[in-house]
């Protein structure tokens, strides 16, 4: 499927990929104890622990989040931990307290990590946990997926070891479960989608079934990196439980990974590590579409929590010193628009914009072909051509350069765009 549409969600797509950041509307970077100002919601199905002055260097063996100030040399973050004892299916979130971040529109950035039990690549007792991430919520319920209604605003979730069938997952007050992929039933909705945008963003490796969209199978994930081994020092502290093996392609455990979750007009887009992962459009949720249950997002707040996929709980020994995510260096900034054609969004529209456009030409149509960065497709008519080519030259030079840079003259630049056109002609 994949398909992308031109229009509002589209436009709030571009303006996600290009933008500036503004006024900064909260910040936490855990280097005290927060605990007063976060808002724990349990689950009353499982058990749950937060801890908001971690030190994850103490026995895990876990470097500084990237950004993390140079100048300090602490090591804390917040940890969460779920159905630790209760042996059941369930998770729990926090929130900054009474926080609003109001209408506008912005980003939110901070540092993950998640943790999880060997021996690898199939892990150890319980290890497949998801960590969430979420924002438009009221931030005074445990948002939950599984549990009809849970979920009051839009939430991402996403699993350390890589093995669930869906290892990264969108979630949202329109649904009482995960957006769904590839092609529905005649006659039932298609959750595979929001406002006719496909919700996932990762290609169709099977057209028309998409089964293998949400999984870190999918090529598209191997740019998240997995294929590494549990830190040494927990290979050294917990030799019964972390040893050398190497966990999944395109997973995300033992590496710190930099997520943004943007929200601009009524788009939401959440990214890792600069890899768009998945957007939710909610325009339409007060309208009962696709479902009788769906209802308008709650509030304006942010949500952390950790969920267990399984009905059981680890049987490791070590398990509550393992099985975790950490939350580091949260920042929300009012997004800017920048510039048409800006595509790496550094504020200038010049070479490396036309680079992107011309690593993918000729992409992304048929289905089989699909677009490899996104970023290339600025027209989002779902290939890339001469349209997303004069995206960028219509706005040549705008801004200001990042740095030293060798600027095609005019005439160079008309040259350049007769030979998009002949390329154009060359679409399979």
């Amino acid at each position: 499927m994949n398909k992308i549409a031109i229009g509002t969600s589209l436009s709030a797509m571009m303006l996600m990929s290009t933008s500036a950041f503004g006024q900064v509307l909260f910040e936490e970077n855990f280097t005290t104890d927060v605990t007063a100002s976060w808002t724990v919601n349990n689950s009353v199905s499982t058990d749950n622990a937060a801890n908001f002055f971690f030190d994850y260097s103490t026995i895990s063996g876990i470097p500084a989040a990237p950004n993390s100030d140079p100048l300090e040399t602490e090591t804390r973050g917040m940890q969460l931990r779920t159905n630790e004892f209760f042996e059941t299916f369930g998770g729990f979130s926090v929130s900054p307290t009474g926080l609003d971040l109001g209408t506008g529109d912005y980003v939110v950035s901070f540092d993950w990590w998640a943790n999880s039990i060997g021996p690898f690549p199939v892990g150890g007792s319980g290890s497949t946990q998801t960590s969430t991430f979420g924002v438009l919520s009221a931030g005074t319920t445990a948002q939950e997926f599984g549990v009809a209604g849970s979920v009051d605003g839009v939430m991402f979730a996403a699993t350390g070891d890589g093995n669930s069938g869906a290892d990264y997952r969108a979630y949202s007050s329109q649904v009482n479960f995960s957006y769904q992929v590839g092609v529905p039933a005649v006659g039932e909705p298609d959750l595979s989608q929001t406002n006719g945008v496909d919700v996932y963003l990762a290609p169709d490796e099977d057209p028309g079934d998409g089964s293998n969209q949400r999984n870190n199978s999918n090529a598209y994930y191997a740019a998240l990196g997995g294929g590494v081994a549990a830190p040494l020092a927990q290979q050294a502290l917990f030799p019964s439980s972390q040893d050398a093996t190497l966990t999944k392609v395109g997973s995300t455990a033992f590496a710190w990974h930099e997520v943004e979750i943007s929200k601009i007009g009524n788009v939401v887009t959440w990214s890792i590590d600069a890899l768009p992962i998945a957007r939710v459009d909610t325009t339409n949720f007060a309208t009962g579409t696709p479902l009788a249950t769906s209802e308008p997002t709650a509030g304006n707040n942010i949500t952390f929590g950790q969920h267990d996929v399984n009905g059981s709980s680890s049987g490791d020994p070590n398990e509550t010193s393992l099985l975790f995510s950490l939350i580091d260096n949260i920042k929300v900034e009012v997004a800017i628009s920048a510039l048409a054609g800006d595509l790496n969004g550094d504020g200038f529209v010049g070479i490396a914009d036309l680079n992107i456009v011309l690593a993918d030409w000729n992409n992304g149509d048929p289905p089989n072909d699909p677009i490899v960065n996104p970023l290339a497709d600025p027209s989002g008519d779902g290939f890339v051509g001469i349209t997303d080519l004069n995206v960028v030259l219509g706005n040549w030079n705008a801004g200001v350069p990042p740095g030293p840079a060798v600027v095609p003259e005019p005439t160079t630049l008309a040259l350049l765009g007769l030979g998009g056109v002949a390329m154009l002609r060359r679409r399979r």
